[in-house]
């Protein structure tokens, strides 16, 4: 199955749950087209979207792939294990913690310049991607 359609037809925005991408993965695995893989913005989102998949009789990282954007490690029971999904890992907390740093520096009179800073981040492939059909 290879799908033709492209731009917002094939993207949904909304709620950072399991019953949302679940919902919304379910009506695109249903439709003529159905897509060989899923891009989450995160873990929970894939979730909902595994469930769909699993629920069409679909195995995940054969018929279709998911990736997700957040690793959330806490999904994983051991670290060391092949995770569920292939994830960018991202230092989100490290991130988070600098732009607070930034903020307040820009409250209390700090320099006014725009600052561009890049963060490492690494590519966790799981049992959920494998090439297309």
């Amino acid at each position: 199955m290879r799908a033709t359609r492209r731009g917002p037809a094939l993207m949904a925005t909304g709620e950072m749950t399991a019953a949302y991408g679940y919902a919304q993965a379910r009506a695109l695995l249903a439709g003529p087209e159905a897509p060989t893989a899923f891009l989450c913005a995160a873990t929970m989102i894939a979730t909902g979207v595994r469930q769909a998949i699993e629920e069409r009789g679909l195995i995940l990282g054969r018929d279709v792939s998911v990736l997700t954007f957040d690793d959330d490690l806490s999904y994983y029971a051991n670290r060391d294990a092949v995770p569920v999904f292939s994830a960018m890992r991202s230092p989100v907390r490290v991130a988070g913690a600098r732009c607070a740093a930034l903020l307040i520096d820009r409250i209390t009179g700090g320099p006014g310049a725009p600052v561009q800073e890049l963060l490492e981040a690494e590519l966790v492939i799981g049992r959920s991607t494998a090439p297309p059909v």
